[in-house]
């Protein structure tokens, strides 16, 4: 297979950021700096070509290919996560193009910011090296920075982008740390490489053991898992309402093809000490969430803390370091990341026309002005929270499935207890939504959330579409579980 074949959607989306630069310092040469019409072109131009390159990759049978010197490979494993990633990024930007229309918020360097961390996420599904995830993950980073406090006027977005700035700087010496101790003791960098080594190596406490101990700590810190969560809430509630959809929704889906690369391609030998890292921050992720979301009253905090649960039973799906696990990691993912999205597309949707319900009992409206809305908000969050026989139930079944099958019953009987609490905080706002009196007396056009029921439709529509076939999803990705293996 040609290389540039293989480095087809790096090389689309950096031209095209290039030529989005070009034409954007053009424009607002001759016109003022915020330029609407600008910003509808180059939101929609991102969107066709991020269709065009998802059809590029459709063909996802053939081997492995290195590339760089061995830097990237190109596999069909890393290609699912592309196309994945690239599928997410047409709904976050099409609910960027609607949000733009009716927002003060014309600046085009959102939609290149958000475009470049793209390009980077990509490179780092095919990373294959240390010294490549490291730097590849500075540069996202910086683009994430911005993005958190990119509401100058805001003190809330300030605060948040400062935060996270500085929770990411210090993961980031956590992560450069464990790659010299990994470097210093097996003298490679490379995935490849260490998986030889490793495979002959005996496990003991050597720089090896807290290289990948302090690996799996900086995860934590990127994926917002505990006990590196108390940074997300806040990020969550400060940045704007696009911005938190997008965090929430792609870069943990990249990071976790990252773990499961690191822990079942290059330190396999040590999924025992892995498997007790991601089974602790796991449970804690779920405890921590279950327990603290009930006292929330704000509805950005609540979904920070709801993801902050599902990255939890992500943790112990995969908490057991074999190819079964990766599956149920996969369905929980996927379920997870279509969920929110049809969840943030309806608070974009009221947030971009200056409707800011902060607070869970604000929503007490809903079932006055669209009963059919609230009915679809009480399925989706029915799902989210586990209630059969939704998808979000399967997803949390799986989990519990194979960790009964692992003989890890006890830890089982823990999350069956956590997820009733956790269903208590969803079911708190489909209370709120059904039962509370209105106490808004606010009026709504028909149009008000048009541009915004596409990504909601189709969120809604593939919980229903799961009850009738269960099956098709789990077959999909079991085909995906095998192609890690090439």
């Amino acid at each position: 297979m040609n290389c540039l074949f293989l480095c087809f959607v790096e090389l689309s989306l950096a031209i095209y950021i290039l030529l989005a630069i070009f034409f954007c310092i053009l424009f607002t040469s001759l016109k003022s700096y915020s330029f609407p019409p600008l910003l509808s072109v180059i939101t929609s131009s991102s969107i066709f070509v991020f269709i065009l390159l998802i059809f590029q990759l459709v063909d996802i049978s053939d081997p492995s290919f290195a590339l760089l010197n061995g830097l990237s490979v190109y596999s069909p494993f890393n290609l699912f996560f592309q196309v994945l990633l690239l599928i997410a990024g047409c709904f976050i930007l099409f609910l960027n193009r609607s949000y733009y229309s009716v927002r003060l918020l014309f600046q085009y360097e959102f939609d290149l910011l958000l475009i470049f961390s793209f390009l980077a996420l990509s490179a780092l599904c095919f990373s294959n090296d240390f010294l490549f995830v490291y730097v590849i993950l500075e540069l996202q980073s910086l683009a994430f920075y911005v993005l958190a406090g990119f509401w100058k006027n805001s003190e809330y977005s300030n605060e948040a982008g400062l935060r996270y700035f500085i929770i990411g700087a210090f993961s980031s010496c956590l992560l450069i740390l464990s790659f010299s101790f990994i470097y210093l003791s097996l003298g490679s960098t490379s995935f490849d490489t260490i998986a030889i080594i490793t495979s002959e190596d005996s496990i003991r406490f050597n720089l090896t053991f807290f290289g990948v101990c302090l690996f799996l700590v900086a995860i934590f810190f990127k994926l917002g898992a505990a006990p590196s969560h108390f940074w997300i809430c806040d990020v969550y509630e400060g940045a704007l309402i696009n911005v938190s959809a997008f965090f929430s929704i792609i870069p943990k889906a990249i990071i976790f093809c990252l773990l499961f690369k690191f822990v079942l391609l290059a330190f396999l030998n040590y999924s025992a000490i892995c498997s007790f890292l991601l089974a602790f921050s796991g449970i804690a992720s779920v405890s921590i969430s279950s327990i603290v979301a009930l006292y929330q009253k704000k509805i950005k905090r609540l979904l920070a803390y709801s993801a902050i649960g599902h990255v939890g039973f992500i943790l112990l799906a995969f908490s057991s370091g074999k190819l079964d696990s990766i599956r149920s990691a996969l369905i929980y993912l996927v379920i997870y990341m279509l969920m929110n999205l049809g969840l943030f597309s309806l608070l974009i949707g009221f947030s971009s026309r200056g409707f800011l319900f902060k607070y869970l009992i604000n929503w007490s409206f809903l079932k006055k002005w669209n009963i059919m809305l609230s009915l679809s908000l009480a399925i989706l969050l029915f799902s989210v929270g586990g209630i059969p026989p939704l998808a979000g139930f399967y997803s949390k079944l799986n989990v519990l499935l194979l960790l009964v099958l692992e003989e890890r019953s006890v830890l089982a009987l823990t999350l069956v207890v956590l997820s009733c609490i956790s269903c208590f905080f969803y079911i708190r706002l489909i209370k709120v939504l059904f039962f509370n009196l209105s106490s808004n007396n606010i009026l709504f056009d028909r149009n008000c959330l048009k541009g915004f029921e596409f990504p909601l439709t189709i969120s809604f529509f593939f919980v229903i579409f799961f009850l009738l076939k269960p099956e098709s999803l789990n077959n999909l990705l079991s085909y995906v579980t095998l192609l890690f293996i090439f």
